[in-house]
């Protein structure tokens, strides 16, 4: 993997916990931007506006995240 898809993975995976402990409204960017070591630009650079930020949070770490919890039942003819 190279460099610049290791920090977009980085904000991503550090962003998701952030969500998930704190909630979208207490989340604060400049933790998460902290945490990643990085500054505002960067994050930027990666995501073009906070809408397409938080949009590939959920694409890329909740969404799968989800699906995989699911998926043992979708094959079941009753999964309920």
């Amino acid at each position: 993997m190279r460099d610049a898809e290791q920090t977009r993975q980085k904000i991503l995976d550090i962003s998701a916990e952030e969500l998930r402990q704190n909630g979208v409204t207490a989340t604060s960017l400049s933790t998460i931007l902290a945490q990643c070591e990085i500054s505002k630009g960067v994050l930027y650079h990666h995501f073009k506006t906070k809408q397409e930020f938080g949009d590939a949070v959920f694409e890329k770490i909740y969404t799968p995240r989800f699906l995989e919890l699911w998926e043992p039942a979708v094959p079941q003819a009753d999964p309920i």
